[in-house]
């Protein structure tokens, strides 16, 4: 698809643009104390702009160019980044590729990545919606 492909040509300029230690600059090197609990951080500017644009893939059901961008991402990855690209294969009927994908992310070792309550939701939808479209 033409505009697809444009879309991610799109993405990955502004990606190779960013700088992946880009953070709001009063919060960088920095915790929040909020009601004393201490936060992180938040996300860099370019792990944000994939999880912005593989939520759209996800409404619209772009599941290939979700699993390509998630290949092609050189960074951490978050528990929103992986549900993202389930959701995309769910919402398609993928289910072989979304537990490939759900596989993926329960060996990922990084620190933001843990199955959640969603990505497991998601993935049994992604299995009920196959066998809906085997007949």
């Amino acid at each position: 698809d033409d505009c697809a492909l444009k879309s991610e040509n799109i993405l990955l300029t502004i990606l190779r643009n960013t700088n992946t230690t880009n953070r709001i600059p009063f919060l960088q090197q920095q915790q929040i104390v909020t009601s004393e609990k201490w936060l992180p951080p938040p996300p860099s500017v370019d792990l944000m702009a994939y999880e912005i644009v593989l939520t759209a893939c996800a409404r619209a059901r772009k599941w290939e160019m979700s699993v390509r961008l998630l290949n092609r991402m050189k960074m951490e990855r978050s528990t929103t980044i992986y549900n993202s690209v389930l959701l995309s294969c769910a919402k398609t009927g993928h289910y072989q590729e979304a537990l490939q994908i759900f596989k993926c992310m329960q060996e990922d070792k990084s620190k933001n990545v843990e199955p959640s309550d969603t990505s497991y939701r998601t993935l049994e939808e992604a299995r009920v919606k196959a066998l809906t479209m085997m007949g």
